[in-house]
């Protein structure tokens, strides 16, 4: 498969994308959840595609994301949306370059966090 970028984060709660967008009476907005979450995945992700020195500009790509949650009740592909939206631009150039998703539910075992293992390959 060749290079692997892996994005670790820790937060106290991965936004649903049900709950990213709010309707005012003119345009929609971004909850400042999501906004939070987005803009500090976007961080450590740059950190770790710079330490790690790949990047996915181009092509199409695999994403693997395991999710540490402390309700497992919570609809996983909501999940996804906001941290995919979180990734493009730094990690991927966009969303569809990705051809293939695997993802995982686990209970968090810290209790007032949640957490985030993303790992992405290229796909040749």
């Amino acid at each position: 498969m060749g290079k692997e970028l892996i994005i670790e984060f820790e937060t106290q709660s991965i936004p649903s994308v049900n709950s990213t967008y709010v309707r005012t009476l003119d345009r929609v907005v971004k909850t400042k959840e999501t906004e939070y979450y987005q803009r500090a995945l976007g961080f450590i992700a740059l950190s770790a595609v710079a330490k790690q020195k790949i990047s996915f500009m181009s092509g199409k790509i695999q994403v693997s994301i395991d999710f540490f949650v402390n309700n497992v009740n919570r609809d996983l592909d909501n999940m996804i949306k906001s941290t995919l939206d979180g990734l493009q631009g730094i990690a991927f150039k966009n969303d569809s370059q990705i051809f293939k998703i695997v993802c995982l539910k686990n209970k968090s075992k810290a209790k007032n966090t949640e957490k985030v293992i993303i790992k992405i390959n290229g796909l040749d």
